[in-house]
């Protein structure tokens, strides 16, 4: 069954499954995290630092660019023509 299971979902799906469904494997799961663990987490971090370098050009240097990493490195998809109905225009005076 978990042979199926590996060939059909993602990896870190897989481990999940195995920690939730299978308590008597627990000591492979935590052996599988300490190995799988560092890849993406690496990943994230060279990400991350390498849109700082684009962010903190000489034209844009700021002293804290928390706001511009975070809108540079999420995954969230804006829908722009939803917020600009969800907001309301300011009337005239």
């Amino acid at each position: 069954m978990w042979r199926d299971k590996f060939k059909i979902v993602s990896l870190t799906q897989f481990w999940a499954d195995v920690r939730w469904e299978e308590p008597n494997l627990s000591d492979l799961w935590k052996e599988a995290t300490i190995a799988l663990l560092p890849f993406p987490t690496t990943y994230l971090c060279e990400a991350g630092f390498s849109t700082l370098v684009m962010v903190k050009t000489k034209y844009q240097n700021q002293l804290q660019p928390e706001y511009d990493l975070r809108c540079a490195l999420t995954t969230i998809i804006l829908d722009f023509d939803k917020l600009v109905i969800q907001v309301q225009g300011q009337g005239s005076h």
